[in-house]
């Protein structure tokens, strides 16, 4: 086994030509190898050259086949602002990325107790025709194990803070911003457990959605795995500010396109989006994968925030199976023409939802609802799909098919009313109003 231990890296760049790139800690390995305990800070990659073809930083970068990689206690970025920062200001440029730790080898991956914060990536060309790319950790290609984090007590989590990605394009669509990111084609075992993450920003107008949002705290798009887990990390602060006309999506945490697992005890509160287009959105946990099934149990959203744009405690778009028991969340502040919903499903999904409080207080212009099936259809949603819940909201209190309900028993267009009659045929033993 390797080890790199206690290393300091310092570095200044002020020009280059072609692609450049840069690494703190690069290991590529077919063996055991553990990066600890190192200090990598103190990086300033801004080349001013007229010609730039792509530009990426990694503060540790893992690569190999076969190689095992423990990444521990290790500092990436200083305690000042913009502290690490890689950004053109030259006439054309192409891709730019910055990576606290990037893992792409094909054995497995640990990553635990390291602190990503103060990262920077930044066009000042209004031409540019490239991506800007901002990951904390990244995890990627076919790794057998993946170990993002740790139990809860455990001191293993990995704290992301403070990454920033800013142009001054007028319209900056590729921009992306994300704590965590897990993709690729994994054949085993994932887990993201005890991470704490906040302080990510993004003046983009990038319009994608699900995993292809402009910000996220913890993205997961892979496949070809199951019994996965996402549990107890904290994801806070995320702010798309760029107060453009374009939808520009923020998910706390989405997954997409991976095969079954578990999401548990997470907290996800403070998400914002200046963004005004018609389809701009806050999503707390954004559920869309394609295949097998995710139970979402014991978490707490708070999204308390005066964007007039569409929010969603819990977003089911998927066409896949979702259990969602346990969970708590709360939607707040003013709105003005953007709808809002504690809890809104608008895939085909099976689901059941049983014991969550699904509370919106916010007050204003718009449609204000606790919880909403969307779809077109009932297809997913069965009589009994929804019980024993605490449904509460300033306004109307449900949507079914489109159309609003209120919480009435047995009655022709109510919520509970059977769906023969309109109404979702469920919650007959849930409350409102209390």
């Amino acid at each position: 086994a390797a080890t790199k231990d206690s290393i300091s890296v310092l570095y200044s760049g002020t020009s280059a030509t072609g692609n450049l790139y840069q690494a703190g800690i690069f290991a590529n390995s077919g063996s055991t190898v553990n990066i600890k305990n190192n200090i990598i800070a103190g990086i300033n990659a801004t080349p001013n050259n007229s010609v730039m073809a792509g530009l990426k930083f990694d503060g540790i970068n893992t690569a190999g086949t076969g190689g095992n990689f423990n990444v521990s206690n290790n500092n990436i970025g200083g305690s000042g602002a913009n502290d690490i920062t890689i950004g053109t200001n030259n006439a054309t440029q192409g891709d730019q990325t910055i990576n606290g730790i990037e893992m792409t080898n094909t054995a497995s991956d640990t990553v635990q107790n390291n602190i990503v914060r103060n990262m920077t990536c930044y066009s000042n060309n209004s031409n540019n025709s490239g991506s800007v790319t901002c990951n904390g950790i990244t995890v990627s290609g076919s790794a057998t194990f993946i170990k993002v984090g740790g139990l809860p007590g455990s001191s293993l989590g990995n704290t992301v803070s403070n990454l920033t990605c800013f142009s001054n394009k007028t319209s900056p669509t590729l921009y992306t911003a994300r704590g965590i990111n897990v993709s690729g084609g994994f054949n085993n075992s994932v887990a993201v457990q005890g991470n704490t993450i906040s302080g990510i920003s993004s003046t983009t107008t990038n319009t994608g959605t699900g995993v292809n949002a402009a910000i996220a705290g913890i993205t997961l798009n892979y496949s070809a795995v199951t019994g996965q887990v996402v549990d107890s990390n904290t994801v806070s602060s995320l702010n798309a500010n760029g107060g453009s006309a374009n939808s520009v999506t923020v998910n706390g945490i989405v997954i997409g396109n991976a095969s079954a697992g578990n999401l548990t005890r997470n907290k996800i509160y403070k998400l914002t989006n200046s963004n005004t287009g018609v389809a701009s959105a806050i999503n707390g946990i954004n559920a869309s994968n394609s295949a097998g099934t995710w139970n979402v149990v014991n978490n707490m959203i708070s999204l308390t925030t005066s964007n007039p744009v569409l929010i969603n405690g819990i977003l089911n778009d998927a066409g896949t199976a979702f259990n969602f028991y346990y969970n708590s969340i709360m939607i707040g502040g003013t709105t003005g023409t953007g709808k809002t919903y504690a809890f809104q499903r608008s895939g085909t999904a099976t689901i059941h939802l049983t014991n969550n409080i699904f509370a919106n207080t916010r007050a204003g212009a718009s449609k204000d609802y606790a919880i909403a099936n969307t779809n077109a259809a009932a297809t997913g949603w069965g009589a009994g799909a929804s019980d024993y819940n605490i449904l509460n909201s300033a306004g109307t209190i449900a949507n079914w098919l489109g159309s609003d309900r209120n919480f009435t028993t047995n009655t022709n267009q109510g919520w509970r009313a059977t769906q023969a009659n309109g109404g979702s045929g469920g919650d007959a033993h849930s409350y409102s109003g209390i």
